[in-house]
């Protein structure tokens, strides 16, 4: 399954947030040619460092959302717990991004809103943590999560690597303590 996102220009925060802290956790992920060849937009919203609990919000547009006919069927069935993942295809359709750091587990509280062409906008709800193999987990709910392969995931065009479980979170965050 993958999403693409367009680029947010011009983030929306609450007044009197500071949002312009240094964040290297990204950057740290990828090497410096692959840094190097995100657009300038992309590097500067994943190089803001927030204070504990501010939130950054972006507006802009989904561009794709492609997915086989498996994920597809895989988005569905995960609307049983929530549904963490986008449900159709819409492409070119506003949605919305916020990001609010989090304090416990030294990641970010992701929140995305994706307009559809019918009905309702469909709300998906993820939490970023820089553990795993590949550093960058998304933790979806109810003991479910996924890995990113490679740092591409910042271009907002996401495929996802290994899964993984609470179980395996627990172990890992056992080993970082």
């Amino acid at each position: 399954m993958r999403s693409q996102v367009a680029a947010f220009e011009a983030p929306l925060h609450s007044p009197g947030s500071e949002p312009e802290l240094g964040d290297l956790r990204f950057r740290a992920l990828m090497r410096e040619s692959d840094w190097m060849s995100l657009p300038l937009s992309i590097r500067k919203r994943f190089s803001k460092r927030l204070a504990a609990g501010d939130t950054m919000v972006y507006s802009g547009e989904t561009l794709t959302n492609d997915m086989s006919r498996m994920g597809w069927w895989l988005a569905q069935a995960a609307r049983l717990i929530g549904g963490p993942l986008p449900l159709v295809r819409d492409a070119h359709a506003p949605s919305v991004v916020t990001v609010t750091e989090d304090v416990a587990t030294r990641g970010q509280h992701w929140t995305r809103l994706y307009a559809r062409r019918r009905g309702f906008p469909q709300v998906v709800h993820s939490s970023k943590r820089f553990a795993g193999p590949t550093g960058l987990e998304e933790y979806v709910g109810c003991g479910i999560g996924m890995g990113s392969p490679s740092m591409r995931s910042l271009r907002m065009s996401r495929k996802s690597g290994h899964r993984f479980s609470a179980k395996d979170m627990r172990q890992s965050q056992k080993a970082t303590r």
